[in-house]
């Protein structure tokens, strides 16, 4: 399929055709699989050593179903197959302006992008749940607050962090509640933690720049699974009611909870007595809870993991089926620019295990090329990783949600 490709770029070719099949000892794709999303990187650099333009007015290819009919579109820059749909986004995802080797050798420079780019090819949360093996996998955003920048970046300069993310006139960073939503075939829904909630007074509410809204729990939730419980990731367990009763948000719902995180919510340190609150610990009695412990399996496939570096008992989570992986880490790597292994926050109540934990974490993750999820990251809502050859891990964002 990538016939002409030079020896010397045969490596390149088999590292970055992962996702679409099988490469042999030529250097050719001999088989193509679309059961995950193709990530415009490696769209592009393949394309390119292929010698056909590329300006990507669009980031991703999710339209196409397979990837033979754009190599076909852009052999000879045909329109040949495909709807009209697909024949337009094809030929924004490779129009040939960008970086085109011409027959005398020469690059082009990069052309204008295609005007009908700006509506884009459908991203990751905006076209429904993503397929993961036999589960559908989506992200919900349970609303916007506010940290403090010094805080979540630790030890790291705030010239450095300053740059990835503007702070407001009181040094607060904008931070997202980003949650996992998993379902099966058979209607289960699983929700992975639930936000800030509403229990809060208006001097909390202005720290940490908490909207005024009632909490909205996501309909149709059959299984909770909270990472840890901190108040940006359990508020939303219960609200209270006209009466100013506290009450469950998922009364039905089969709650999975660390057995040594809620012993530690139970009786936490000085340090994290503001972020455990009692309002989302003793709801817990009121739901059927199900405690975790280390690397426990809740559904087929959905494993938990225990990392206890920012707070004794977190756990974060695995989706793997059909070789496929989708990582949630919840604050083992709070946003994409907590990649770097020593890139630990304030908040953490043991920095130095969360570093061995980070690079464990991060080492399966580019091994096996899985999809991690921000929970906190405004911008960047999930990517691969990678390591560059320096072993610095490098973000290869697929959503910005």
């Amino acid at each position: 399929m990538l016939a002409g490709i030079g020896e010397h770029l045969r490596p390149v070719v088999c590292l970055r055709s992962v996702h679409f099949g099988r490469v042999d000892s030529g250097g050719r794709l001999e088989r193509h699989r679309f059961d995950f999303r193709v990530q415009s990187v490696d769209v592009q650099r393949l394309v390119r050593l292929a010698r056909l333009g590329c300006a990507l007015g669009a980031e991703r290819c999710d339209v196409l179903e397979d990837f033979s009919r754009v190599l076909a579109l852009c052999e000879g820059r045909k329109r040949t197959c495909g709807s009209g749909q697909h024949r337009h986004q094809a030929d924004c995802l490779f129009h040939v302006s960008d970086h085109l080797v011409t027959a005398e050798g020469t690059r082009s420079r990069r052309g204008p992008p295609c005007p009908a780019c700006a509506e884009g090819v459908p991203r990751f949360g905006q076209t429904g749940p993503m397929q993961i093996g036999r589960y559908r996998v989506s992200l919900h955003n349970h609303g916007p607050f506010r940290l403090d920048g010094g805080a979540m970046f630790g030890s790291v300069p705030k010239p450095l962090w300053a740059t990835w993310t503007e702070p407001d006139e009181r040094n607060r960073i904008r931070m997202a509640t980003r949650s996992l939503i998993v379902e099966d075939e058979s209607g289960r829904r699983l929700l992975v933690d639930v936000g800030c909630g509403d229990k809060w007074p208006e001097k909390q509410r202005d720290i940490f720049a908490i909207p005024a809204d009632p909490y909205v729990p996501v309909p149709g939730v059959t299984d909770v699974l909270l990472t840890h419980l901190h108040f940006d990731h359990a508020g939303g367990v219960s609200s209270r009611d006209s009466t100013g009763r506290l009450v469950p948000n998922y009364p039905d719902a089969r709650h999975y909870v660390s057995r040594a995180n809620l012993e530690n919510a139970k009786n936490p340190n000085i340090r994290e007595r503001a972020s455990y609150l009692a309002e989302n610990v003793d709801v817990l009695t009121e739901v059927d809870l199900c405690l975790t412990d280390d690397a426990n399996e809740v559904w087929p496939g959905v494993f938990v993991h225990q990392a206890s570096g920012h707070t004794l008992g977190l756990q974060w989570v695995e989706v793997t089926d059909a070789g496929l992986t989708i990582a949630f880490p919840s604050d083992l790597c709070p946003t994409s620019h907590h990649l770097p292994q020593h890139f630990t926050m304030g908040y953490d109540m043991c920095a130095e295990r969360g570093v061995n934990e980070k690079r464990e974490f991060l080492e399966r993750a580019v091994a096996g090329r899985w999809l991690v999820v921000f929970q906190h990251d405004p911008d960047v809502a999930a990517a691969t990783v990678s390591f560059d050859d320096k072993g610095r891990p490098v973000k290869h964002p697929v959503a910005d949600i």
